[in-house]
């Protein structure tokens, strides 16, 4: 990364797949695509472009997948930080070192939502039978539910 820094700074571009690694319930199938301008601004880096990637998991309500397409449009600017903190707020730039599989990264898992729903009017499961109540209706008389669910 040195020609990002000192004198005759130069913009160095990215387009490359890089994989992310499963966060808490939601996994990536395939690699995030990550098109991106890295050009030295004072002690940093600014990194520009776009995050492209589907992450996967289980509506929380029916427990069917869903996928979720993500898009990022990226202007960020990262600052060194301490090679020795993997906790330091900019832990991906370590003198002029980048680690741009991670930046990649930290910014797509701060755009993921708490929890996936397959849609806002699912149903959920019945509490009794289990029976997923976007498909049907089961026979179930569950609590607070009339005669006719």
């Amino acid at each position: 990364m040195g020609p990002l820094f000192g004198p005759g700074r130069r913009t160095i571009a990215v387009d490359a797949p890089i994989d992310v690694p499963p966060f808490e319930d939601l996994r990536f199938p395939s690699p995030v695509h990550a098109v991106l301008e890295l050009r030295g601004a004072d002690r940093g880096i600014r990194v520009e472009g776009t995050i492209a990637a589907t992450a996967v998991g289980e509506c929380r309500r029916c427990l069917a997948e869903v996928e979720l397409p993500i898009h990022l449009e990226i202007d960020e600017r990262v600052a060194p930080g301490e090679e020795t903190d993997p906790l330091a707020e900019s832990n991906v730039l370590a003198g002029e070192r980048l680690d741009l599989g991670d930046l990649v990264r930290q910014l797509t898992l701060t755009t993921l939502p708490m929890s996936l729903l397959c849609s806002e009017e699912c149903r959920g499961l019945c509490p009794e039978c289990g029976r997923n109540r976007n498909t049907g209706a089961c026979r179930c008389r569950a609590a607070g539910e009339d005669d006719n669910g």
